[in-house]
């Protein structure tokens, strides 16, 4: 990783930040009677009506659905302002997507066409577990084990809610863990965080 000295570096997650296919895998099990708010925690322990291998399967099938028919919008941002919000950060922040995405060149086609504009160099594939290895400054994933390994190096963990992060959250005491609702809610942190991050730099000019 070779960030720009004068920029902190930002780890975007896709799975439950920038996308979330959860409700379109449950609608593909109906007979789980599983939706998005069982899953209570990361793994699907709390729902074991619906397995892993099925829950894979599912995710599988709408990436191969997608790549079937690229004109089609079949996976879509959780926000459409994503891009837009992207952009607008990239001003501040060094700006890498880091996924643990069993088809990672789909997630990175997926991005061009929906606007989000990451160079090939600041796209990682990796596994879940490695992310911490890169040494962003800031972090932003839905994984509650992440958070904790990213705040044990005293970094910035964003957490973007989900029903599978809700009680980690709740329980949290850790002030580098931010909770996050929305990507407006992404947005106002690291723009302070900039902010904050540029003032010694005002006040020397003075």
């Amino acid at each position: 990783m070779h960030a720009k000295k004068s920029k902190k570096s930002l780890a975007l997650d896709v799975d439950g930040v920038i996308i979330d296919l959860v409700p379109k895998i449950c609608e593909m099990n109906p007979q789980s009677g599983v939706c998005k708010e069982d899953i209570t925690e990361y793994g699907l322990s709390t729902v074991p009506q619906l397995s892993i291998d099925a829950f894979m399967k599912s995710y599988k099938d709408i990436w191969d659905l997608q790549k079937s028919n690229w004109n089609k919008n079949i996976i879509t941002p959780l926000d459409s302002n994503i891009p837009a919000i992207i952009y607008s950060l990239s001003a501040n922040y060094e700006i890498y997507v880091v996924t643990a995405s069993i088809d990672p060149s789909s997630v990175y086609k997926w991005l061009i066409k929906n606007n989000i504009i990451i160079s090939r160099d600041h796209f990682i594939s990796c596994k879940a577990e490695e992310k911490v290895n890169y040494n962003f400054d800031i972090y932003i994933d839905d994984y509650p084990e992440i958070a904790k390994k990213v705040a044990e190096t005293n970094k910035i963990a964003i957490v973007y809610k989900q029903p599978w992060n809700a009680i980690f959250l709740r329980n949290n005491r850790n002030k580098s863990i931010i909770p996050v609702d929305d990507w407006n809610g992404i947005n106002r942190i690291l723009e302070d965080i900039a902010l904050k991050q540029s003032m010694p730099k005002l006040r020397n000019k003075e």
